[in-house]
């Protein structure tokens, strides 16, 4: 504390000792004498500075100048000025500072006021802290205004409250109203006042405040709210202050209400279904199934996320099949499909056809998997007994048609040199007929076979080019109309090690689907090459050709394709569907191009027989 009836100094003492800004008043408190210092807060020139009046330099502070002077001089004690702003103009550029002012009366020695002195102390880096604080609140009111949440400051010894316009608001007042405490207590309705009383009771206890409840607003509207806060305290630890935000979250809270109304009803609608459905997470594990599935298989929720989880009531014989393309799926992103065998309650194992879909989030990324099972036993059943029929069928005619073909070839052979033309083409078009009616049975059973995963394959060593030569002359014989071309594009026989039965029936398939196809033209093209160690064939019309829906169709069992009278040509619609089979048993492929009235050109590969690698 500096005694000012004690101070006593020359003034040339003052100026060049000080470390501060230093101005000497006189009694009529005009300047006699400044430092360096003190003249570089002004940015005037020494000359311009004494004689002058404090008014004259400092403006700003013109209207209370005369309170605190006559202070000064009626007191003669000394006089503070804080954190006062000054501009100072350095080699043209102005900066704003901060300075402490001290007023105080200097005595000579007899004890009479001789003249005052203003001591000017500048607050080191006050301008940069300030702005910085400053901007660190203008951010933080932007941040909480921009996500709807409200400031608020708690004195815990007054319960008085201090908070941002925005919380005002949130109860329903104007922006300017100045909201209590009590007021917000009692806005809170009545079911929830014990939330607040609870969470009053935790922040006491550890620090930490947080609520979340419903508020009628000053309008009668009801609201969701949260608030998070902490507790400060004072020098002896007792709670002194509690800063926390407050945020409406009506709207996130509304939005949580519809989604759990939506999964109740979705739940209530998966239930109702007599189907099965599940989903799974990103990585394929399930955790979710309907009632239907626990209907069925007489397990719980528990049963299926422990252990095995619900592989367990799939067939043992299915289990690593539905693994293996499960993981392939899930690896993949594709559509899971199969056909496998669950347990009941009763311990009996059904047929279902199960397939899984991936739902996508807008990067491409797996957000779930959503899969469904159907009860396919009944049509299981029927297609056994379908199988058994033709089975029985084939055994059944395959004696009659043998007897049949072979009577026709005695008699053939026996009149052979009859002059009876009639007799001759008759003969003929019998054999020709039985031998039609013998591969439509063949096929048949070929279909029964591959549906029970017993189509036999004998493979061995062969030339495909000779294959493909014989199957052509053999067609010719019986198909004197069409014209056939064979072109070969190798230079070295072509060997394949397959099942050559087969691939007969293959190769003679797409040649007498090319003859039937092209009704108006007798001209077909064989062509066979290797590449990339495969063996390449190709068939090509110029026939009704196929579009696009009948592309995509086209393998498919049972399917025929129609010509311009939408009439279909004659056939099962099997024959394309056993040669696909035929080639992925053996490890091929078979695609097809085709124009609608220009032709259709098939192909089908097979891998080389090592020694033509």
């Amino acid at each position: 504390m500096i005694d000012s009836h004690k101070i006593t100094a020359k003034p040339d003492f003052l100026l060049e000792k000080s470390p501060f800004g230093v101005c000497l008043l006189g009694k009529d408190f005009k300047i006699t004498h400044v430092n360096e210092k003190w003249i570089a807060i002004t940015s005037k020139d020494k000359k311009d500075l004494i004689g002058k009046g404090l008014a004259d330099i400092f403006p700003q502070i013109k209207k209370n100048l005369s309170h605190f002077l006559d202070e000064l001089k009626n007191t003669n004690r000394h006089y503070h000025i804080h954190e006062f702003p000054v501009t100072i103009e350095t080699e043209g550029n102005l900066t704003g500072r901060f300075y402490n002012f001290l007023y105080c009366p200097v005595f000579d020695s007899e004890g009479e006021l001789d003249y005052f002195c203003s001591l000017a102390v500048e607050i080191p880096n006050a301008v940069a802290l300030k702005d910085q604080l400053e901007k660190s609140e203008e951010r933080l009111r932007l941040a909480t205004e921009s996500n709807n949440i409200s400031t608020w400051d708690l004195n815990l010894k007054n319960f008085q409250i201090y908070h941002s316009e925005s919380l005002a608001h949130i109860f329903g007042y104007d922006s300017t109203h100045s909201i209590t405490q009590l007021e917000m207590k009692n806005h809170i309705i009545d079911e929830d006042q014990h939330l607040l009383d609870e969470a009053l009771a935790d922040a006491l206890a550890t620090g930490k405040y947080s609520f979340e409840g419903r508020i009628k607003d000053k309008n009668d509207k009801i609201k969701f709210i949260s608030s998070r806060g902490k507790i400060f305290y004072d020098e002896q630890n007792v709670p002194d202050r509690m800063l926390g935000v407050l945020q409406d979250i009506s709207e996130r809270k509304n939005l949580e209400k519809e989604i759990e109304e939506r999964e109740v009803r979705y739940k209530f609608l998966a239930d109702a279904m007599p189907q099965f459905i599940w989903i799974g997470d990103s990585d394929g594990n399930l955790n979710y199934w309907n009632q239907a599935v626990f209907d069925f298989s007489g397990k719980t929720l528990e049963d299926f996320t422990t252990g095995d989880g619900w592989l367990q009531i799939v067939h043992p014989d299915d289990r690593e099949k539905n693994i293996e393309m499960w993981l392939n799926s899930i690896k993949t992103k594709t559509i899971f499909s199969l056909e496998h065998r669950f347990q009941n309650k009763n311990g009996d194992f059904k047929w279902m056809l199960s397939r899984a879909v991936p739902d996508f989030d807008d990067e491409g990324n797996v957000k779930h998997w959503v899969g469904t099972s159907t009860d396919i036993d009944e049509i299981k059943k029927q297609e056994h007994q379908k199988n058994d029929f033709i089975k029985m069928a084939n055994h059944e005619l395959k004696t009659p048609i043998t007897t049949i073909k072979g009577y026709v070839q005695l008699l053939k052979k026996m009149r052979g040199n009859s002059d009876d033309q009639f007799l001759n083409n008759s003969l003929n078009t019998i054999e020709n007929q039985v031998n039609k009616l013998n591969g439509l049975i063949g096929d048949l059973l070929d279909i029964s076979r591959m549906e029970d995963g017993n189509l036999p394959l004998t493979r061995r060593p062969f030339s495909l080019i000779k294959l493909v030569t014989e199957t052509i002359e053999d067609i010719k014989a019986s198909e004197e109309s069409q014209e056939i071309k064979f072109v070969l594009n190798s230079d070295s026989d072509i060997e394949v090690n397959a099942d050559k039965e087969r691939i007969t029936q293959v190769i003679n398939n797409l040649l007498t689907n090319a003859i039937k196809y092209s009704p108006n033209t007798n001209n077909v093209v064989v062509e066979i090459s290797t590449k990339n160690n495969q063996a390449i064939v190709s068939v090509e019309d110029f026939g009704i050709g196929m579009d696009n829906e009948e592309l995509s169709r086209i393998f498919q069992r049972f399917y025929r394709v129609s010509g311009e009278d939408e009439e279909t040509f004659p056939g099962f619609g099997i024959g394309l569907f056993i040669v696909k089979d035929i080639l992925d048993r053996h490890k091929g492929k078979i695609w097809v191009e085709s124009e609608k009235q220009k032709g259709s050109k098939f192909y089908f590969s097979l891998p080389l027989n090592k020694k033509n690698k």
